[in-house]
């Protein structure tokens, strides 16, 4: 699963609550810097989202990006992404 198509899964929550999550619209949340990414889970404190996030980020099993103010880490390129 991409960081387009969570993202695209979040967003589909936050349209049920009137104020956009802070990871609307950001890039921080899946960066490949780790202070952007610290920043990022620093933001997503007081969400109204943030424990349907941390729900689906451990159903869809996450290994990359930030979740429900968690790090889960840097993307894992495959051998054909790191080649180009």
């Amino acid at each position: 699963m991409t960081a387009e198509t969570m993202g695209a899964a979040l967003l589909m929550l936050a349209r049920q609550d009137a104020t956009p999550p802070p990871c609307a619209g950001g890039d921080g949340w899946t960066s490949e810097d780790p202070d952007e990414r610290a920043l990022a889970a620093r933001c997503c404190t007081g969400c109204a989202l943030f424990d349907p996030c941390r729900v689906l980020a451990d159903e869809l099993k996450v290994t990359f990006g930030v979740w429900a103010g968690v790090d889960r880490g840097r993307r894992h390129y495959t051998r054909a992404e790191a080649q180009r």
